[in-house]
């Protein structure tokens, strides 16, 4: 499994946006944590991995670029190491490289750069610290 794919695709690991959580729970097993909120989504954590769902559906993917959670994943995401510590101009040119087409915002104290296929890679002090894909049709589908 690879960043690079969740990059392309906006999956990973065959977790799709759309999917029931409990075919995701049998295939890769249980969370290392579970959101205890009472109100919804439901957030479940696998080390560096997270999947947001409302009624038992996921509608968002998050990879969290940090090593100290790297080593607690559940998942081997093989090329790991090459997007810790990215930069934005470095993720920017991997983006090109791919021929996908972005936009750049700015929030705050962060930089982010949305995909064209609705994967947005987030920045904080110009080092990426995360990736997502937040599908509102999905979330929408759900409601």
């Amino acid at each position: 499994m690879k960043i690079i794919d969740f990059i392309k695709t906006g999956s990973i690991a065959g977790i799709k946006c759309g999917m029931n959580f409990d075919t995701i729970k049998n295939t890769i097993g249980h969370p290392i944590a579970v959101s205890t909120g009472k109100k919804p989504p439901k957030i479940y954590t696998y080390g560096n991995l997270q999947l947001h769902t409302y009624k038992n559906i996921i509608f968002c993917i998050s990879i969290i670029i940090d090593e100290f959670r790297k080593e607690e994943s559940v998942l081997d995401i093989e090329d790991y190491g090459n997007f810790s510590r990215l930069s934005s101009e470095d993720f920017i040119k991997i983006i090109k490289h791919l021929s996908m087409e972005f936009k750049v915002e700015s929030k705050y104290d962060q930089i982010l750069i949305l995909l064209n296929n609705n994967v947005t890679g987030s920045f904080e002090d110009d080092i990426l610290i995360g990736l997502s894909l937040l599908d509102w049709g999905v979330l929408s589908a759900s409601i």
